[in-house]
């Protein structure tokens, strides 16, 4: 389980941020750095959020919070990939 864990997280987060950031430099270059830095700010604030849940369904699930926890990123996971998708589908239209 711990590496399935490991795996989500590694090739959720990190590369879904990087083409965030990608795209958003590519579709504001004359502002980039302030796109970026919104960017910047709703990832901390997802974080927290992310965090606030986490923690209360460890509250709510007790021992079984672990695996409700994993099956919440994966489907974060999965959500942000789609989203990706559809914005790489509307950058090639554009």
């Amino acid at each position: 389980m711990s590496f399935a864990n490991l795996a989500v997280g590694f090739f959720a987060a990190g590369g879904l941020y990087q083409l965030a950031l990608t795209v958003l430099g590519n579709s504001y270059p004359t502002i980039k750095a302030t796109a970026q830095s919104w960017a910047a700010f709703f990832s901390a604030l997802s974080n927290l959020t992310i965090f606030s849940i986490a923690s209360w369904i460890t509250g709510f699930s007790g021992a079984n919070s672990a695996k409700y926890i994993v099956i919440m990123n994966i489907f974060l996971s999965l959500l942000g990939s789609v989203l990706a998708l559809i914005v790489k589908v509307c950058n090639k239209k554009g």
